[in-house]
C-alpha cells in the first residue's frame, strides 16, 4: 500500500520533527523498495 506523498516543503521550512518524520519514512521506503544508498554502503577498500 502507497502512502499517498504529501507536496514536500522546501527543507529550509521543515521543522526538525517533520525532517525526522521525513527520514523516518524515506527509511520505510527505502527497505521496501531497496535501493542501495552508496554512500552509507562500507565499501570493502
Amino acid at each position: 500500500m502507497k502512502v499517498p506523498k504529501k507536496p514536500l516543503k522546501p527543507l529550509k521550512e521543515l521543522t526538525p520533527q517533520e525532517l525526522a518524520e521525513r527520514k523516518r519514512l524515506e527509511r520505510q521506503n527505502a527497505q521496501r523498495t531497496f535501493k542501495p544508498n552508496l554512500k552509507t554502503i562500507p565499501w570493502k577498500k
